[in-house]
């Protein structure tokens, strides 16, 4: 993972032409954050958003481990782990909809297991040269078909904060998300840590684990409990992110001061045509981290 990280190219944002808010808000003690498209700037604008040709799934299972068969070729592996990969995804979604999860997420780890377990099963088309590791199987696509990099001012504005209120994470996210966050602020054992250097645990909420992901707002829920016995109320807790529906819906169903980060035209969402966004105004509007330093009258 170390080699993988170490060839993450870096990546700009792409500007847009959202009007900012930045004034003041009073009484914020706790932020909290999205992470893709918001904290790190993501190549298809979000988590999941894996759209991959044949050489690039063979790229990844060679480098996993994988020989060829002789029945198959390049692109008709890539050809059918992404529809194995799409089926998986489809039958878990539909499954878990049935038990009433109406914002179901996937575990990325399990997904793989399943593909490349039936391109196991048929003779002749992949073969493993050493013991499988799903997870490093799960690492090596996001790595290929959705790199990452730190918005602009993320580790200047963090550390500003840092000193000043308690940082938290709600983000659809996978195991995986720590250790890009954890790599770009530097912490020496980002292999190890779950959670991300300089966010409390307690206020951290990732949607694999729950197995639910936003616009739902379980994820955000799951914290309430401990934020509640800290002692903060709504009026002291904002919420920033890049997407109307994912982001700003939510944490205004659940009460929290919200604002919309607009920086980055790949990941920014307003999703004007969905009904559910309709009336939801988030209570600022910024296009660059460091202007939620205006917002929370940091120096």
């Amino acid at each position: 993972m170390q080699k993988l990280l170490n060839q993450l190219a870096p990546l700009e944002p792409i500007a847009t032409d959202i009007q900012v808010n930045d004034a003041p808000l009073k009484n914020i003690k706790v932020v909290l954050f999205d992470i893709y498209g918001t904290l790190m700037i993501s190549a298809c604008g979000d988590v999941g958003s894996i759209d991959f040709k044949g050489d690039v799934a063979w790229q990844a299972l060679k480098k996993a481990g994988f020989t060829m068969g002789n029945a198959c070729d390049e692109l008709e592996i890539g050809r059918l782990a992404l529809q194995e990969f799409n089926k998986t995804v489809m039958s878990v979604h539909q499954k878990e909809k049935q038990l009433g999860n109406q914002y179901p997420e996937i575990v990325i780890t399990e997904i793989w297991q399943k593909v490349v377990n039936v391109l196991l099963k048929q003779s002749k088309i992949i073969a493993p040269t050493s013991d499988i590791d799903f997870n490093y199987i799960a690492f090596l696509f996001e790595c290929l078909t959705n790199p990452v990099y730190p918005m602009p001012n993320m580790q200047y504005v963090l550390d500003k904060l840092a000193p000043k209120f308690a940082l938290g994470i709600v983000s659809n996210a996978q195991f995986f998300t720590p250790i890009f966050m954890n790599y770009f602020l530097d912490d020496k054992n980002y292999l190890q840590h779950k959670y991300i250097k300089g966010f409390e645990d307690k206020y951290t909420s990732y949607s694999y684990e729950y197995k639910t992901a936003k616009p739902g707002t379980d994820i955000f829920k799951s914290i309430i409990p401990a934020l509640r016995k800290d002692g903060f109320t709504n009026e002291n807790i904002l919420f920033i992110g890049n997407d109307m529906l994912n982001d700003i819906v939510p944490a205004n169903q659940v009460g929290f001061k919200t604002v919309l980060f607009a920086g980055d035209k790949r990941s920014l969402r307003l999703r004007k045509e969905d009904k559910r966004v309709k009336n939801i105004v988030p209570d600022r509007v910024i296009i660059n981290l460091k202007q939620i330093l205006n917002i929370l009258g940091v120096q």
